[in-house]
């Protein structure tokens, strides 16, 4: 679907940009190594460091060592990195060798950071956030602050300055502290309708609230955590597997490189939980092994039925995890089990 954006959309969105760690002005300097058809590129840094006069370099591909190059060399201040982005500069071979000074601001955002990374990366002096939004949002929608990042680490922080959160349930009421509902948002950031879609437009938009299609908690603080798209939550004998809870505690284990979590069709259970993982270079670790080790540290119902070991994940060009081919390499549909 084609989101449309509009000026009024990219001015707010700039303007909820400053409100990011420290903020941003005139002298600093980042660095776009993200596709910028991908609305994290364009939208995070780019538009709004331009907005303030700020320098906008823009590399015509990443790579790691390439992205520390250019950080080194041209004095970067502050970078948007997705996750996968992230965590590969994170295991360059060269980055303890860099002068990384000048970057006080990384920031993450299109997937929950694995909280290894972010220990990483703070290991080199960085500030570290991680941002919520869509291409709907323009997208900076919430914001987890530097100093909040580990104690809420997994949340996405609070709504920035323009823009309001409510968890709805089916019915479209509101549900009480703590309980997981579909996250709707609403602010002058917010996009005004799909291109040539006016029946999906009107169904994402109802009631003036754009409803995202993530599941979501918020607790007393305010601090709200996205528990997984709706599509890809597991239910397994009549119990819900949130995917993203299971793949932080994989990411706990030092063997696990990367890990998708899935539902699979089952006979018995209708739907049983796998994980897909990508070992570390040298792992011996078996699946047996790592499922009884995830067991071991999440209730039993959650954790994986079965383990299967990759070479890779499936991604987009930006490095957004493909779940719906996983899926439909492991059993057999694209699409999430039918209920």
């Amino acid at each position: 679907k084609g989101a449309m954006l509009t000026h009024g959309n990219f001015f707010h969105n700039a303007v909820n940009a400053m409100g990011f760690d420290s903020g941003i002005g005139r002298t600093d300097i980042t660095v776009s190594a993200a596709p910028l058809f991908h609305i994290g590129a364009l939208g995070v840094h780019t538009l709004p460091f331009l907005f303030v006069g700020g320098t906008v370099l823009i590399m015509e591909a990443f790579a790691p060592d390439l992205w520390l190059d250019a950080v080194e060399q041209h004095g970067v201040t502050k970078a948007f990195l997705v996750p996968a982005m992230w965590a590969a500069v994170a295991q360059s071979e060269s980055i303890s060798t860099r002068d990384l000074s000048t970057l006080r601001s990384a920031i993450s955002g299109g997937a929950p950071c694995p909280i290894t990374v972010i220990h990483a990366l703070r290991g080199y002096g960085m500030e570290f956030t991680e941002g919520f939004g869509m291409t709907e949002t323009s997208p900076n929608a919430a914001c987890l602050q530097p100093e909040d990042v580990v104690d809420h680490a997994g949340s996405i922080g609070r709504p920035v300055q323009f823009m309001d959160f409510r968890i709805l349930d089916e019915e479209g009421h509101e549900v009480p502290g703590g309980e997981v509902g579909e996250l709707c948002v609403r602010g002058p950031n917010v996009f005004v309708g799909y291109w040539g879609k006016p029946a999906e437009t009107a169904q994402a938009l109802r009631g003036g609230w754009f409803h995202t299609g993530d599941l979501a908690r918020v607790d007393d603080e305010g601090f709200y955590t996205l528990v997984d798209r709706k599509k890809d939550m597991v239910i397994t004998g009549g119990e819900n597997v949130y995917p993203i809870e299971v793949e932080q505690v994989m990411y706990q284990h030092p063997e696990v490189r990367e890990v998708a979590v899935i539902g699979v069709p089952d006979d018995k259970w209708g739907e049983r939980v796998m994980a897909v993982v990508v070992r570390t270079e040298g792992s011996t670790v078996d699946a047996e092994d790592l499922r009884l080790w995830t067991r071991s540290r999440i209730a039993h119902f959650k954790a994986p039925s079965e383990v299967r070991f990759s070479d890779e994940l499936p991604r987009t060009a930006t490095g957004k995890l493909l779940k719906r081919e996983l899926r439909k390499t492991v059993g057999g549909t694209d699409d999430a089990v039918s209920r």
